[in-house]
């Protein structure tokens, strides 16, 4: 299935700086989604972008990746267990008002989780899970790696 969005966002500041500059930015974000419910996997995926183009300023304009898998075995509800691993990757670009100026970010996360239902009412479910996000700021040349940060989980 293909969903699209389109929006029109009118932006006083878009540097988020005083005397900044105002524009208007354009959005079109289609997106593909894939869902399989049949068989003993379940899968639910999706894969798009974001267009972001300034009417004045050009060169804030942006194009972002994302995609996303999630996985859940079996699927069906008559066993005791469940299984599921999730992945993502996604770039964001965005104002960051903190330092005054448009930053752009990549975010990858995988997930595991497994359950076990001893009864209705109990079970036990343990999970881990790995991201990393950067961030970049800056325009063009000047573009610096700022910060590159990697979480692990466990829980039960």
């Amino acid at each position: 299935m293909l969903r699209n969005n389109v929006s029109v966002l009118y932006d006083s500041n878009i540097l988020g700086r005083k005397n900044s500059a105002e524009d208007v930015l354009w959005t079109y974000s289609p997106t593909l989604e894939f869902r399989r419910n049949g068989g003993f996997v379940k899968m639910d995926a999706e894969l798009g972008g974001e267009f972001g183009v300034f009417h004045n300023h050009g060169e804030y304009d942006y194009q972002n990746f994302r995609s996303r898998v999630d996985l859940t075995f079996p699927n069906d509800e008559g066993y005791p267990f469940e299984a599921r691993l999730s992945g993502s990757f996604g770039q964001i670009s965005d104002l960051d008002r903190f330092l005054g100026e448009r930053t752009e970010s990549e975010l990858s996360t995988i997930t595991a989780e497994l359950r076990y239902d001893f009864t209705e009412r109990w079970a036990l479910s343990m999970g881990l899970g790995w991201s990393d996000t950067t961030y970049r700021g800056g325009s063009g040349e000047s573009q610096q790696r700022y910060v590159d940060q990697s979480l692990m989980r466990a829980e039960s």
